[in-house]
């Protein structure tokens, strides 16, 4: 398996990317809670869940690489290229 074929969960694409959870969260279902200036949405693209097992998703880390890059997300784009 490449490592763009590893399966991560959110809590794993969160560590990678330098984010926290609830901020993955926000990315992976579009919307975000009301702000002062009026609702606000999070519709970023991210990639949707590769794998589902018993309730848990999974994504292809390529997958979630791939939109980091592209849409500037998480840590510098050199740095994803050396996650463990």
């Amino acid at each position: 398996m490449t490592d763009s074929e590893e399966i991560v969960s959110l809590k794993q694409i969160a560590e990678r990317l330098g984010l926290s959870h609830r901020t993955i969260t926000q990315y992976r279902w579009g919307t975000r809670a009301e702000r002062p200036e009026g609702p606000g949405t999070h519709n970023v693209g991210f990639p949707p869940e590769d794998l589902n097992i018993d309730g848990k998703p999974l994504w292809k880390w390529g997958n979630v690489e791939r939109w980091a890059r592209e849409t500037g997300r998480g840590k510098p784009i050199s740095a994803l290229a050396n996650v463990e």
